[in-house]
């Protein structure tokens, strides 16, 4: 029986669904939390951002990290849930992976998998879906997939 997982991921939050070939509805495996993910990023900086001084002149200049707090966090979610999928891929848990994501999130999330997960069918769409509860989000992706021919279906960018 051919098993697809569905992930419906944001920076704040991930769910993962099986869905078995031929059997009606999703089957909720995984849930993910990252309330740093939602949070504003006022809320994780620091107060003050550090300074440096410019070209030797004395003069002092804000200094940009080159990834902020927020960014790092949200990376770091985006690898916990790579490592999930690459972990079910090998299991076998799975033939086939359908990733929802805003697209910034969906880019972290296809750089992220490993050669071996990313060998196996893949199909994307950059869509912030996490909002959805369990019956909105089937008739939602039943709508997007064609569950009853899901087989069929491409979603690819």
């Amino acid at each position: 029986m051919h098993t697809y997982w569905i992930v419906v991921a944001s920076a704040g939050r991930a769910s993962v669904y099986r869905k078995a070939q031929g059997l009606a509805g999703l089957e909720p495996v995984h849930q993910l939390d990252n309330p740093g993910g939602r949070a504003h990023v006022g809320d994780i900086m620091e107060d003050q951002r550090g300074r440096i001084e410019k070209h030797g002149s004395g003069v002092m200049s804000a200094m940009d990290p080159a990834h902020g707090p927020h960014e790092q966090i949200i990376k770091e979610f985006a690898r916990e849930i790579c490592r999930l999928l690459d972990m079910g891929a090998n299991r076998h848990s799975y033939d086939e992976l359908v990733l929802f994501a805003p697209a910034h999130f969906l880019g972290l999330l296809r750089a992220g998998l490993s050669s071996a997960t990313k060998k196996l069918p893949l199909s994307c769409l950059a869509k912030d879906l996490t909002q959805l509860v369990l019956t909105d989000l089937e008739n939602r992706l039943g709508d997007l997939l064609h569950f009853h021919a899901i087989g069929s279906a491409s979603v690819n960018d």
